[in-house]
């Protein structure tokens, strides 16, 4: 990886020999440390919160900041990765299925090895090291150790890391203004719809959820790509999720999406263009004043207790159609429709906001990380 258009004082380097991987951290057996599972690292988001606390039982070990990089099947091709945020006492742990990495003191910045590790030429080196059964390979550490980049000197890292932390942070920035829209909205269901119906008898009926609405379940797409590239610009979607991108969509529409298959309890959006995958189930209202009710209905149901599945969580499209639903006078679903549509205008704005930041930061990763554009 000859770094032709870089500054002549950057050095051919090792990445074992500039950082730490998996450092010595000490935790205390049984002891509750911030837990971030696999399921939380994803390419379109760079930190990973430690908001969830667990006993230490083994498992890798991490702190404050440090780069938590995916080793398995399909968590590295799918780009799993982030930086661990907001730990208790500055410690966590989590699955033993990632690499951590972490900057030396003077030597490398852990901001920028993370834009280094975003880069497609170490993942594929891990994912071209994977070894073991199909569906159980894991990446060698030594295909990190062993993996020879160009590096700028310690200042020009973190210059070029700040210069690409300014799109990651405004896009948290935005996520957590979208996240208090969300909030709001919820908050105006739980007092108009559960607090009004207790304190002053509103008038409710019971309905299936078939009665007012659509369940579908997803499809495997026929081709998917991992980023968006060329004709593959429809997100495909999962449980929890964007799985990747496809050249064809199933849906262009609001709809609601919850998990089938695996991880199940999981309930979110999607408005326009996509393809939900097979391990998704889909609902929205035959009539559209009914969606965001239905929406927080929909976030209501106890989906553990529809679990079918013995190896792992299944629910089946009929056990959400004919879950009982309270619903109150078409009135009242309508006033609320048309306040808290308001609300997630403002919110998808911000994250029409936060698509357009992410492409402009991708664009300058590689010119920035190849010393393309001189800072």
């Amino acid at each position: 990886m000859r770094n032709s258009n870089s500054s002549p004082d950057w050095q051919k380097v090792k990445l074992g020999d500039v950082s730490l991987l998996n450092p010595t951290v000490s935790l205390r057996k049984e002891e509750k440390y911030s837990f971030i599972p696999m399921e939380d690292l994803g390419w379109n988001k760079k930190y990973a919160l430690g908001n969830k606390l667990k006993a230490y039982k083994g498992g890798a070990k991490f702190e404050e900041g440090d780069i938590l990089f995916a080793r398995i099947t399909p968590c590295l091709e799918n780009g799993k990765m982030g930086r661990a945020r907001e730990l208790k006492d500055g410690k966590g742990f989590g699955s033993t299925e990632y690499f951590i990495i972490r900057g030396k003191a003077n030597i490398s910045d852990t901001n920028y090895l993370y834009y280094l590790a975003r880069l497609n030429n170490l993942r594929q080196t891990a994912i071209n090291s994977m070894l073991g059964a199909s569906g159980r390979q894991r990446a060698d550490i030594d295909s990190l150790q062993n993996y020879e980049f160009y590096l700028p000197d310690f200042n020009q890292q973190q210059k070029i890391a700040s210069i690409l932390s300014l799109f990651d942070d405004k896009i948290e920035l935005n996520n957590k203004i979208a996240k208090t829209l969300e909030d709001m909205a919820s908050a105006i269901f739980k007092e108009w719809f559960l607090k009004k119906v207790k304190n002053e008898k509103l008038k409710v009926k019971s309905e299936k959820i078939k009665d007012i609405a659509f369940v579908k379940t997803g499809n495997r797409p026929g081709k998917l790509k991992e980023k968006k590239e060329n004709d593959f610009t429809v997100p495909v979607y999962g449980a929890r999720e964007i799985m990747g991108y496809t050249n064809k969509s199933l849906y262009n529409q609001k709809i609601i999406i919850t998990g089938r298959v695996g991880t199940i309890g999981e309930v979110y959006l999607v408005d326009g263009y996509s393809w939900p995958s097979d391990n998704a189930l889909i609902i929205y209202p035959r009539n559209d004043d009914y969606f965001y009710l239905l929406y927080f209905l929909a976030k209501k149901i106890n989906y553990l207790s529809l679990n079918r599945g013995s190896s792992q969580p299944l629910i089946a499209q009929s056990d959400i159609e004919n879950y009982l639903i309270d619903l109150p006078n078409e009135i009242k679903i309508k006033e609320f429709n048309t306040l808290v549509s308001k609300l997630f205008i403002l919110k998808n704005n911000k994250e029409n906001e936060n698509q357009k930041l992410a492409q402009m930061r991708d664009l300058l990763l590689p010119k920035l990380m190849k010393g393309e554009i001189k800072v």
